[in-house]
């Protein structure tokens, strides 16, 4: 598909971000880096997010309640700062 048939402009990509990419503080700053700077445009579904919750959840013991506190960027991801 041409640029013009996606609706991006020229150079810039499509990227769906799995919850691996959204999990990693690392990778989920270079995905978000590249964003803002119009090199891709990131998308991620429900699914995605909600497998990336239960991760962090599971893998930091975070409870419900606490859920987003001083994880600003999971914040982002999850929607509080708008799904791209």
């Amino acid at each position: 598909m041409s640029p013009t048939q996606t609706g991006l402009p020229d150079g810039v990509r499509l990227v769906v971000a799995d919850a691996s990419v959204l999990y990693s503080r690392c990778l989920r700053d270079y995905l978000l880096y590249a964003a803002e700077q119009g090199l891709i445009v990131p998308h991620w579904s429900e699914q995605i997010l909600a497998d990336m919750t239960e991760h962090l959840m599971d893998n930091l013991h975070v409870s419900a309640e606490r859920d987003g506190e001083g994880c600003g960027g999971v914040a982002y991801v999850r929607g509080d700062a708008g799904n791209r």
